[in-house]
């Protein structure tokens, strides 16, 4: 994803991924947001996602991914 928006020589971006699978591609607008201003937008057809309070996995990811940039939570580094 930074190689794409390096390319495109653009410092803010609005990001779709219409089949978010596994999260893979949040995390890696997770790993760029100090070098861009991403906001990232992910869904799935796939409905086999669920946790508690009718909550989806890309829920938990998404209030991760929002946490960290917004600096309320650290990401962790070993």
């Amino acid at each position: 994803m930074m190689r794409y928006l390096e390319k495109l020589g653009v410092k803010k971006a609005i990001i779709w991924d219409p089949s978010a699978g596994w999260g893979g591609r949040i995390l890696g607008a997770m790993g760029i947001h100090k070098q861009f201003n991403v906001h990232y937008i992910g869904t799935d057809p796939n409905t086999d996602h669920s946790t508690e309070g009718g909550r989806t996995k890309y829920h938990e990811l998404a209030d991760f991914y929002n946490d960290v940039r917004t600096g309320k939570r650290k990401s962790q580094k070993k």
